[in-house]
């Protein structure tokens, strides 16, 4: 049965072990931005549409339209992929005694899948979010994200996680895996003490 952990995570107890859901994070620039992308993509396939409609003349400014339409076309797959996982994207995390298994789904079905030794992590934290660039004054929350490495390679999951949803998850993963000496765990205590 699932109950909240904290914010937007949930947790279910399950044979295989402790399942951590993570829904995508959206934010006030996704509703802002879907909307406007939408409208640019109408117009531009009207245009488009019309344009190869017509009969043309083989000469390089129909090129660079081919060229044009090349970039909408990949734009707008990347736009169909953004919108899906803002949607309908999740991470799901289980937590068992001898790995951790990182799930991404969209849609229900998996795209991606990792499973990871605990006793491999290194530094794990929670990385609060930044200042946008153009905007010194906007923190965008969907760059905190749950930060570890295994090795040389650096795992970054639960992107705009908040800084209780960070500090509810570290903590679950702390009780299965009562982590080792050697183990670094940025934050945590910080993070206790201000959600205690």
């Amino acid at each position: 049965m699932l109950e909240t952990l904290a914010g937007r995570l949930t947790r279910e107890e399950t044979p295989r072990g402790t399942h951590v859901l993570i829904p995508a994070r959206r934010s006030a620039i996704t509703a802002f931005c879907s909307p406007l992308v939408v409208i640019w993509a109408i117009i531009a396939a009207i245009h488009y549409g019309h344009l190869l409609a017509m009969p043309h003349p083989e000469d390089s400014q129909f090129t660079l339209q081919l060229i044009a339409i090349g970039i909408y076309i990949a734009g707008s797959i990347f736009f169909v992929g953004w919108l899906s996982w803002i949607f309908t994207g999740e991470t799901i995390l289980t937590l068992s005694s001898d790995e951790i298994k990182v799930k991404h789904r969209v849609f229900g079905i998996t795209i991606d899948s990792q499973r990871i030794s605990p006793d491999e992590i290194r530094s794990l934290r929670y990385t609060p979010p930044v200042d946008s660039w153009p905007f010194k004054t906007y923190t965008d929350p969907s760059t905190s994200s749950i930060r570890f490495r295994v090795g040389q390679r650096s795992y970054r999951l639960a992107k705009g996680i908040t800084e209780a949803e960070a500090f509810a998850l570290l903590l679950e993963m702390h009780k299965v895996y009562h982590f080792s000496q050697g183990f670094t765990l940025h934050r945590l205590d910080v993070l206790n003490s201000r959600y205690q």
